[in-house]
C-alpha cells in the first residue's frame, strides 16, 4: 500500500469513529458560530486602518519639501522633534 492509500484510509477510520465525528461537528459549531463575529471584527479593523492611513497621508503631505536623502516621513519626524524640543527648552527657560 503506498502512503496516500494508507492516509486515506486511516481518514475514513478515524471519520467512523463516534469521537472523532463528535469533536469535528463540535468544531464546525464553534467556527459557524465566530465566523459573523470575525467577519465584523475585520470590517472593523480594515475600516479603523484606511481611517488612520488617510490622518498619516495629511500629516506626511504637510512637508512641502523633503531634505536629501530622506523620506517625507523623516523629514516629517525631524520637523516634530525639532519643533518638540524648542518648546521644551522654552518652557524650562520659563519656569
Amino acid at each position: 500500500m503506498t502512503d496516500d492509500t494508507t492516509n486515506i484510509e486511516q481518514s475514513r477510520a478515524a471519520a467512523d469513529c463516534p469521537n472523532e465525528r463528535l469533536v469535528m461537528r463540535d468544531l464546525r459549531q464553534r467556527f459557524a458560530e465566530n465566523a459573523e463575529q470575525f467577519d465584523a471584527l475585520m470590517v472593523e479593523m480594515l475600516s479603523e486602518n484606511d481611517r488612520l492611513r488617510k490622518l498619516y497621508d495629511a500629516l506626511i503631505m504637510e512637508v512641502a519639501t523633503k531634505h536629501p536623502g530622506e523620506s517625507r516621513h523623516e523629514t516629517a519626524l525631524r520637523y516634530i522633534r525639532n519643533a518638540e524640543n524648542r518648546n521644551s527648552h522654552c518652557e524650562a527657560q520659563s519656569a
